[in-house]
């Protein structure tokens, strides 16, 4: 019900935006105007800053004034979007229309200019609303550790990350996703958080298809999953992997062995600067510990790997949670990461954080809810990270 009254209230504002603009910029959406009208109605630069300006001044108030108390930031960002989609190639398209119409001396360059790449919004947005956010890749990554740290003959030890799935009903890209991941043959599976987003009456209706989609996931090495954002309702995760090869990790320690290869993977809560969180990735770091072997941190957001103490033995922190931001901008990186780390490290893939290894998948799905499904130059990942000897 909330949801179709926000889809209504994205409708309502795009068309308002759309009125204002078109009456601000003279557009005449039917009929061929006069001589004298079409010279009165030129879309001239002064036209076009005005309407810019009067639409952004309206625009700035229902966002601040009837969206943010209600629908947030992602209530925000999916307003604008609407507009950037529908509003501005319907205005570009008028004024190239209008502009033909007019008389000597025709629109300057600039209006031209800037109504074509409206029209370029249109295409831009429908690859980025229904192409990439399901075009799902396969990101390979090695990392080398010392020959030494095996106890047989090193093999390589592939390890898959499955991250940010959040669906809210099963469906057939979840399945795909699932199944890209186990044709990987991986050797352990680390599940970063963020399985299921929705209401209540959405996870009790989707639970014994998230089992049975979940059931699927099975490694020589175990299956071992961390609680996120989306999932942190009580009882939502437990109810999720019940009856699953996969372990629940909540600030806990365990050890795997794969291939020769000790794996120590530690697993925090979403709160991981609470004590016990902090009690657990303290031990795990502590390089005088019994423990020895390859040590693993999987946490949802990355944030924990600005903490690490100096020195510690935790070799590689795994984390999911930015989503790669979903919208990336060549040579500058994601717009929005919602994390502490630095943005070349929050927009996906290995990086050293501090002298510390992290990994960041860019996840599988992308925000619901009241947000825009959105990615652009950010497609969906499953990762498999190579542990191979130096």
């Amino acid at each position: 019900m909330v949801l179709n009254l926000f889809r209504a209230w994205i409708a309502l504002s795009s068309l308002s935006d759309w009125f204002i603009a078109s009456r601000l910029l003279g557009v005449r959406w039917w009929g061929r105007p006069g001589r004298g009208a079409a010279a009165r109605s030129c879309p001239r630069l002064h036209r076009v800053i005005v309407a810019a300006a009067g639409t952004s001044l309206f625009f700035l108030f229902k966002l601040l004034v009837l969206t943010l108390p209600w629908a947030g930031l992602f209530g925000a960002m999916t307003m604008a979007y609407a507009d950037i989609a529908i509003v501005l190639p319907l205005l570009g398209f008028a004024v190239l229309r209008q502009a033909r119409a007019c008389p000597f001396p025709k629109p300057g360059l600039i209006v031209r200019a800037w109504a074509w790449l409206s029209l370029l919004a249109a295409p831009i947005c429908a690859y980025a609303t229904f192409i990439e956010p399901y075009w799902l890749v396969v990101e390979r990554t090695p990392f080398e550790i010392a020959a030494s740290r095996w106890r047989e003959h090193p093999v390589h030890v592939r390890v898959a990350v499955l991250a940010d799935l959040q669906t809210s009903a099963v469906d057939d890209y979840d399945r795909r996703a699932v199944q890209t991941l186990m044709a990987q043959k991986p050797d352990v599976i680390l599940i970063a958080g963020d399985l299921f987003t929705g209401s209540d009456a959405e996870f009790a209706e989707q639970l014994p298809a998230m089992r049975e989609l979940l059931s699927q996931l099975h490694a020589p090495g175990g299956v071992y999953a961390v609680e996120g954002d989306c999932d942190s309702a009580p009882g939502w995760l437990e109810q999720m992997v019940e009856g699953t090869p996969i372990r629940l990790l909540r600030n806990e320690i365990t050890t795997t062995r794969v291939g020769g290869l000790e794996l120590t993977i530690g697993g925090v809560e979403l709160a991981f600067e609470s004590d016990a969180a902090q009690t657990k990735i303290a031990e795990l770091s502590n390089p005088t510990s019994e423990r020895t072997g390859f040590r693993i941190l999987l946490t949802h957001r990355p944030d924990p790997v600005l903490y690490l103490p100096r020195g510690s033995a935790i070799d590689l922190v795994v984390a999911g949670h930015t989503h790669g931001g979903q919208v990336q901008i060549p040579g500058f990186g994601p717009l929005v990461t919602f994390t502490q780390v630095p943005r070349s490290s929050a927009g996906g893939g290995a990086s050293v954080v501090h002298g510390h290894r992290l990994y960041v998948s860019r996840g599988v799905g992308h925000e619901r809810q009241f947000a825009p499904r959105l990615r652009l130059f950010c497609r969906p990942e499953i990762s498999l990270l190579t542990l191979q000897p130096r």
